[in-house]
């Protein structure tokens, strides 16, 4: 669960980074953290727990961009999870980036920890958690796994109790399959929205709340709040699912879902069309 906000706090904000292709939106999506980060007075916190490269890139890009400073935080094991040197860490950053291509190493590593519960409590104080690609849903309490089309749910660090995100990778099914694979998420679990977030793309979610759509692509979004019918079946497939009353969007950059009020805002029109396709589109099922 969420850490509980203290007196004088406001939640801080939360970053799910899609899988860039391409390298002028890999800078529109990271500038937007280092933006929630505090930009020149952003001190970012990155997080890798396995051996990669890209610890060193992002650091260089947020260096480039005079982030006041920019820490790599290597926790390749448990052991290192629990250093007290890592709280501190954590307590001195502005935001905090978590690195790792796969969602279940990144809770093996950090679930129970004293860092994460450290990265919960510093989101309640008002400092800005991010993650990146598949490794993104381990920021949900409810982290999605997929064994080929059948979802099935793990325990992630809980920064986020209401949301299950499906997050493309190259050579993922198509936006059909992404959607029938949702449909069968949030048949299990009415309460969570479920999010399928497009390569070069990100969402943001704020205190009040809120989601925000922001990069290239569209996020797809699915509300189980109003379903009233699914096929009586232990075997929730997507092939044989029947759901009714499941409302279905599609958002682009700038458009907005509350999951309190179950509504979505699309943002103003611009004096330049931005796409043929509508800001949003809604279907229900």
């Amino acid at each position: 669960m969420p850490a509980p906000v203290p007196p004088g706090y406001t939640r801080g904000s939360i970053l799910l980074l899609g899988h860039q292709q391409h390298p002028h939106v890999e800078r529109q999506l990271y500038q937007r953290f280092w933006n929630e980060a505090g930009r020149y007075g952003a001190r970012i916190l990155i997080v890798p727990t396995e051996t990669d490269s890209a610890a060193e890139h992002y650091r260089a890009l947020f260096q480039e961009w005079e982030a006041d400073a920019v820490d790599i935080l290597p926790l390749t094991t448990r052991h290192a999870a629990q250093q007290e040197g890592t709280l501190a860490a954590v307590e001195q950053a502005t935001a905090i980036l978590l690195l790792n291509r796969d969602p279940l190493h990144l809770a093996r590593t950090l679930g129970g920890t004293a860092v994460a519960q450290a990265i919960r409590r510093a989101n309640a104080r008002s400092k800005c958690v991010g993650a990146v690609g598949m490794g993104a849903s381990v920021l949900c309490q409810h982290m999605l796994i997929f064994d080929g089309e059948h979802p099935r749910f793990a325990p992630g660090l809980g920064l986020i109790n209401r949301l299950a995100i499906d997050v493309q990778c190259d050579g993922e099914p198509s936006a059909q399959s992404a959607l029938q694979r949702l449909l069968a998420t949030i048949a299990y679990n009415p309460f969570l929205v479920g999010v399928r977030l497009a390569q070069d793309t990100g969402i943001a979610i704020y205190p009040d709340t809120s989601l925000e759509v922001f990069g290239e692509r569209q996020a797809l979004v699915i509300d189980g709040a109003g379903l009233t019918e699914t096929l009586s079946t232990t075997d929730l497939t997507p092939e044989a699912l029947q759901a009714l009353g499941v409302r279905v969007y599609w958002l682009n950059a700038g458009s907005t879902f509350n999951f309190d009020q179950r509504t979505v805002h699309t943002p103003p029109p611009g004096d330049l069309p931005t796409s043929a396709v509508p800001a949003v589109s809604k279907s229900s099922f």
